[in-house]
């Protein structure tokens, strides 16, 4: 079948859609009109089963009537369509009185069709799919599959027609479905499986005219079948020919495709991908994607994978050789052995070779550390990367920050957060775009980070100086009397809390009228160092208020899991793996919206709570209601501030502490490219001595004397880089591992 289409003047897309809907009636329309010319008989009953139970057929008849437990449900027929037969199970029949009903009875001529499915057959069981008749020998008319034996049935031994068959040997096409056809010319029956005779048989009827059953016999009152499901049952008053059950059956297995999901995808300057998905309706198909530059472009087709089978089958065919900042429509059409359909009409526009566009450059959100580039970028329907290249200095943008992969063929809002950046410092930076058509590049541009907030005052701060007193004269803390076991301050610095044999620690106490209340910001700061051993119970570092789900504020710790709680189910719990015998400062922040929890700096886990804290006796070691007492750990500088401090100042105040060991002279050098991934240098005008560097709480973690070297395998995070060059000089660096 050839396809060629014009656009006339005055015509859309609309238009021609409206024709391709016309054409597909009228396909199917001759379709019918072929089936129709070799299959003309109308049956007097006709039951689809597609999400009902009505009769469709020429005569007139009564609703079904269940007998029985359960119910029964519509299920996917032979050709994977839902819905579209029942489902019965083997508690569950129907039936029908048909006294004043059409149905052949006596010896008249008569056909009797049916799809069946016997669900989970082992060849021994019962499936009394359909009859009618009366419960009298010689007078029932219907199909009764017991064991092997696949049945006509006269209600009597005598009269019984038997085919003996495995369900194996007719179940292995259809998806397990059989066709089943019964024909009577008044003086022979035959019996058709799948479209096949079983042999003809010679035999006289007398059938009644009381009920008619399904997944029963003819008797109303008889018991239920095994689990069936039937589709198409007719019943026709003349008996067919073998051609037009042999018809019927093939007819029934296979139509023409259908084609759904139409869609386009990885759209470039000459090529495109077109995504469809076909039901080949029980017959080899194949596939074509026939398309046309709009308006008015002469069709192109390129085959298409083809398809078999029931299921829906997704497929794709890859579009080449196209035009750039091309509009193009597309259609799928689908053939096999019943026909053709074809999808509606659908487009795409391919990239264009000109390079990304970058206009409305501009930076907000600007932070002591931070800041955010906004832009607008048009990638001409091409996938683009975009980055951020920024430095000190306009001649030497040598940090860089990925941004997302753009592609748009309009001018699309798009930004990118600057992180790790030095306060009270002018930046330069500019939006760069790459792709296969080339490189673009905004104007360099600047801002300003803003000076690092000085960081607040606690309003208690407990340093463990060889005691337990608050540094701003605020209540000291107490040993709980609940408690003996021992704790003190090893080189004065820190307070120690050890367990007994009991595995039991001290906690203390201190009442704080001033400890944030309700939704109130805070900020609590402590360094803590955990015991061997400790982590295999849970250790309460501090917690103050109830047990009422918001109404507390603590933190406690296992060997890999934290928790951030709060009285009950809002708690925050993060997993945070803990090494024994090392520093750590844990920071909790709460701004009235968001609890955040940092580790040496370096944010580990935030979440959104509404608080309502309500209590001002602090605890260290256990929990607000004390039924958890426990920690084995050294802690120091335990701060805790009415206000919500910011990142850059909790690094701040890491950091000066972490100063404290070093001697700054006069050494100057500098160090790029900060923030790094891998690969530092160092410049400066003398030999070096060494080079340290140390974390945020004073822990060395490198050591070199080169003025290159890798900190690949740091974490991320800030550090600090002590230089001494050979004269003595020593100064040092904060430094960004990305």
């Amino acid at each position: 079948m050839n396809w060629s289409r014009q656009y006339k003047p005055g015509e859309s897309s609309f238009d021609v859609e409206l024709k391709f809907t016309d054409m597909k009636k009228l396909l199917h329309f001759c379709l019918l009109l072929i089936a129709a010319s070799g299959f003309a008989q109308t049956p007097i009953y006709k039951w689809d089963f597609d999400e009902s139970m009505n009769n469709s057929g020429s005569a007139t008849i009564s609703t079904w009537i269940p007998s029985g437990s359960s119910s029964s449900a519509y299920v996917s027929n032979r050709f994977g369509e839902p819905n579209k037969a029942i489902h019965i199970p083997n508690t569950l029949g129907y039936s029908i009185d048909i006294t004043n009903g059409a149905m052949p009875t006596g010896n008249a001529s008569r056909t009797l069709t049916f799809w069946v499915k016997f669900v989970n057959d082992t060849d021994n069981k019962n499936y009394p799919v359909v009859g009618w008749g009366n419960v009298a020998s010689g007078q029932a008319f219907g199909f009764w599959r017991t064991g092997v034996q696949k049945s006509y049935y006269t209600y009597g031994t005598g009269n019984d027609y038997n085919v003996p068959q495995t369900n194996a040997q007719i179940q292995a096409t259809n998806n397990g479905w059989i066709h089943v056809a019964m024909v009577h010319t008044g003086s022979m029956l035959s019996i058709y499986y799948n479209g096949v005779s079983q042999g003809n048989f010679a035999r006289a009827l007398n059938t009644g005219v009381q009920y008619f059953g399904l997944n029963r016999l003819v008797n109303a009152s008889a018991g239920t079948g095994d689990v069936i499901q039937v589709d198409d049952l007719r019943i026709y008053n003349v008996a067919l020919s073998s051609t037009q059950i042999g018809d019927m059956y093939n007819q029934a297995t296979t139509a023409a495709p259908t084609i759904t999901n139409l869609s386009s995808s990885n759209i470039g300057t000459t090529t495109a991908t077109i995504n469809y998905t076909v039901n080949a309706d029980n017959a080899a198909t194949t596939t074509e994607v026939r398309y046309a530059v709009t308006p008015g472009g002469p069709t192109q087709t390129q085959n298409g994978p083809s398809a078999s089978g029931i299921a829906n089958t997704q497929l794709t065919q890859n579009l080449t050789g196209l035009s750039p900042n091309t509009t193009y429509e597309y259609s799928v059409w689908a053939t096999n052995s019943s026909g053709t359909n074809f999808s509606a009409p659908l487009t795409f526009t391919t990239g264009s070779t000109a390079p990304a566009a970058i206009t409305a450059v501009n930076s907000n959100s600007i932070t002591d550390v931070s800041a955010t580039i906004n832009f607008n970028i048009n990638t001409n329907g091409v996938a683009t990367p975009t980055t951020i290249n920024y430095g000190t200095s306009a001649s030497a943008l040598t940090s860089t920050t990925q941004g997302p992969i753009v592609n748009s063929s309009v001018p699309m809002s798009t930004n990118i957060g600057l992180t790790g950046l030095t306060a009270n410092t002018t930046y330069y930076y500019k939006v760069q775009a790459t792709n296969g058509n080339g490189i673009s590049n905004s104007t360099v541009s600047s801002f300003t980070t803003l000076a690092t907030a000085p960081t607040p005052i606690p309003i208690y701060h407990y340093k463990f100086n060889g005691n337990l007193n608050e540094e701003h004269g605020g209540p000291a803390l107490t040993i709980s009397p609940l408690t003996i076991m021992p704790y003190s301050f090893p080189n004065n610095s820190a307070l120690l809390l050890e367990k007994d044999n009991l595995n039991r620690s001290p906690f203390f106490t201190a009442t704080l009228p001033n400890l944030p209340q309700g939704n109130a910001a805070r900020t609590v700061s402590v360094r803590v160092y955990y015991e061997s051993g400790s982590l295999s119970s849970e250790n309460n570092l501090f917690s103050w208020g109830t047990t009422v789900n918001t109404q507390a504020y603590g933190f406690s710790q296992t060997a890999s899991n934290a928790n951030n709680y709060f009285g009950g189910p809002t708690d925050l719990t993060f997993s945070m793996p803990t090494n024994f015998a090392t520093w750590y400062t844990l920071t909790f922040v709460y701004d009235g919206t968001w609890v955040k929890v940092y580790r040496d700096g370096s944010l580990l886990q935030q979440g959104a709570k509404s608080l309502n804290t309500t209590g001002t006796i602090l605890r260290i070691g256990s929990t607000p209601d004390q039924s958890a007492r426990f920690l084995n750990a050294r802690i120091d500088d335990l701060k805790i501030y009415n206000t919500a401090l910011t990142q850059s100042q909790i690094i701040g105040s890491i950091e000066t502490l972490a100063n404290n060991d070093y001697n700054e002279n006069t050494l100057k050098f500098n160090l790029y490219p900060n923030p790094a991934n891998d690969i530092v240098s160092i410049s400066t005008k003398n030999e070096l001595k060494s080079v340290e560097i140390y974390s945020l709480v004073g822990q060395k973690v490198l050591t070199t004397a080169q003025k290159e070297f890798n900190i690949s395998q740091l974490n991320s995070g800030l550090y600090l880089v002590k230089v001494e060059d050979v004269n003595g000089n020593v100064s040092n660096q904060k430094l960004i591992k990305k």
